[in-house]
């Protein structure tokens, strides 16, 4: 796999980020090819859609550089936490069913959770083993 060495510890996975910019790529070409008409139609903007799919994109790719810079330590410490919080918030989706006003702060956190709920979801499935365990980190 090529790698791109930014640090001693700390590696990107270079097919990684271009998977991620590729599949960025055609997904805006979709929403484009999707929602022209009822954009031009709707805001008088064919590319509505598409520019706030850049923008959402730009946030997410912003969210990801900025996680990979948390030390997995950190994301080992409060795993359990978040793991935990994210169960409960998906069985309060299915018990409330509705919107509440102030779910969209909450929406905001979610993606800074995402890197330990993955971690901690591949030990559950013995996917995962840290050094510390005696095994190598996948």
């Amino acid at each position: 796999m090529i790698k791109i060495i930014r640090s001693k510890n700390n590696q990107i996975d270079l097919y990684l980020v271009i998977l991620i910019l590729i599949l960025s790529a055609f997904g805006t070409a979709i929403v484009f090819s999707a929602g022209m008409p009822y954009a031009e139609a709707r805001y008088d903007d064919a590319l509505y859609f598409v520019k706030r799919q850049l923008v959402w994109i730009t946030i997410g790719i912003s969210t990801m550089i900025l996680s990979s810079l948390i030390p997995a330590v950190i994301y080992k410490k409060v795993s359990i936490l978040i793991y935990s919080s994210t169960i409960l918030l998906l069985i309060l989706v299915l018990i409330v069913g509705f919107v509440l006003p102030w779910f969209h702060r909450i929406a905001l956190v979610i993606p800074f959770l995402l890197p330990a709920l993955a971690i901690h979801a591949m030990r559950l499935l013995g996917l995962y083993k840290s050094t510390e365990e005696g095994g190598e980190q996948a």
